[in-house]
């Protein structure tokens, strides 16, 4: 599902998704059919993301559940708005949103990551947060899928 495609079903849905007023979409991507979601160490996406982990973690009592829990598989939405990134169920036939499965403030983000893939050909976005949980699931393949990293760079 293309990047234009996400932002205008997250935009049409704004009301179910309970985005607040003001909050802008900025764009996502679609989970790979039936996406399986790996819970890893944010370490494990990068040296990047280690050294910002770091700075972020100073001075913060440890998180021990993670913010990475309520990350859910199959198939749902990510988006970057102006003040979060949402997770958001698909509705089948139609692949629209009805609901936000989970919503993370801009401060629980640290990095939003591209992964080329394995030897399955899948591409794979990596996102870690503050506490140092961090998910890596596939991702539809399509040329804006990528921009995702490219855009919480600039949120």
């Amino acid at each position: 599902m293309a990047l234009t495609q996400v932002k205008t079903k997250i935009e049409q849905a704004r009301g179910k998704l309970k985005l607040l007023p003001g909050e802008e979409v900025i764009g996502g991507c679609s989970s790979a059919d039936g996406a399986t979601t790996q819970h890893v160490r944010a370490t494990d996406l990068g040296g990047h993301v280690g050294r910002v982990l770091a700075r972020h973690r100073v001075g913060r009592p440890p998180d021990h559940r993670g913010k990475a829990h309520r990350f859910p598989s199959g198939s749902f939405l990510v988006c970057l708005t102006t003040r979060h990134l949402l997770v958001t169920n698909i509705s089948t036939p139609s692949n629209n949103p009805t609901r936000t499965i989970a919503a993370y403030p801009k401060d629980d983000v640290i990095a939003i990551i591209s992964d080329d893939g394995d030897d399955d050909g899948l591409n794979r976005l990596g996102i870690a947060f503050s506490d140092g949980t961090a998910v890596r699931f596939p991702i539809c393949h399509d040329a804006t899928s990528s921009c995702l990293p490219e855009l919480f760079l600039e949120w």
